[in-house]
């Protein structure tokens, strides 16, 4: 069913973004850059994680065409 796979990849994409941005949390605290990338970083972590529990609860609906 593409619904099912479309769901599954997305769930997928959306938890390597917030890993991705997690990890990145990080770089203020052993690299020279400025402390806005902590902020930034946290907001866009938390971002996948918000969409991948609406897709999960159906709130975002994933249609077959």
């Amino acid at each position: 069913d593409g619904g099912k796979l479309a769901k599954s990849a997305a769930v997928k994409i959306f938890s390597c973004l917030a890993l991705i941005n997690m990890i990145g949390v990080l770089v203020p605290y052993t690299s020279p850059a400025p402390d806005i990338t902590f902020y930034l970083h946290s907001a866009m972590a938390i971002y996948p994680i918000v969409a991948m529990i609406l897709v999960l609860a159906n709130k975002i609906p994933i249609t077959q065409e």
